[in-house]
């Protein structure tokens, strides 16, 4: 009776332990890395390989992949799921070069490992055994997007502004302009350009979402002279050309201004 007893547990504690290796829920894994090469040539996106196994790590790395927003971006990589447990010859096949340069070579789970769209693996964008948060994990798709699909990178943050909330799109702003603060200079100008555009493309997405979500006509109004200033702002930050810094500096600074002003309308439109 005793050992009827202890190998049911057994059972019980494998299935447990099975039923936790498995893909993230929420959209369709591949499950070998010939499977998501074919993918990523056909649509020309760059490969996702999600290495995976029963640790607390891996399952929670595992649910932050089934957020909506790190899923609205994994759908413009052709992805992959690997574990060992979960089916070990998908796993062994996939190995090499993916996993491990050889099939000696060890790895720590959770990894997530990149290649672009011609199946060749990318290791400076490689993580190793840590279960990255909902936000590390947008930040980071986002960066491997930008590097080996420019296009799907763009879609994506496009798609990020039309979803956005109206006080979501104002810290978007305000982090957009964090950027331009730091590259305030004649040495980092390429990138103050770079950021000036997506700075102009948030604020109209903004604007566009304060008339939906205020209702209230003295707030509309109020949110109308505020984006009048902001624009005013903006157009005068194209002039920088690495020239007069300080001067710019003050000129963003008014900008950044009507975006706290304006966050704090949103606030009180709740």
């Amino acid at each position: 009776m005793v050992r009827a007893v202890g190998l049911l547990a057994f059972v019980a504690l494998s299935t447990v332990a099975y039923a936790q290796v498995s893909p993230p829920k929420g959209m369709t894994w591949k499950t070998t890395a010939d499977e998501g090469k074919t993918e990523a040539a056909k649509r020309n996106v760059p490969i996702l390989i999600f290495v995976g196994d029963a640790a607390g790590t891996s399952q929670q790395l595992s649910k932050n992949l089934e957020d909506a927003s790190v899923i609205r971006l994994l759908n413009h990589f052709a992805c992959v799921y690997l574990a060992k447990d979960y089916d070990k010859s998908k796993f062994q096949l996939s190995y090499v070069p993916w996993i491990g340069a050889t099939p000696q070579t060890s790895h720590r789970p959770p990894v997530l490992i990149f290649g672009d769209s011609k199946g060749n693996p990318r290791a400076e964008f490689r993580v190793d055994g840590k279960p990255l948060s909902v936000s590390e994990l947008t930040a980071h798709l986002h960066k491997v997007l930008t590097a080996l699909a420019p296009a799907e990178g763009q879609k994506t943050k496009i798609e990020t502004l039309e979803q956005s909330k109206f006080a979501e799109l104002l810290k978007m702003l305000d982090d957009s302009m964090g950027i331009l603060d730091t590259n305030l200079s004649e040495s980092t100008l390429t990138a103050y350009k770079e950021e000036l555009p997506w700075t102009g493309t948030i604020a109209k997405y903004a604007e566009s979402k304060s008339s939906k979500e205020i209702k209230d006509k003295d707030a509309k109004k109020k949110a109308s002279g505020l984006f009048g200033d902001l624009k005013k702002h903006l157009s005068a930050l194209e002039k920088f050309k690495g020239k007069d810094p300080d001067k710019f500096k003050e000129t963003l600074g008014k900008a950044r201004e009507s975006v706290k002003a304006l966050t704090e309308l949103a606030e009180s439109s709740k």
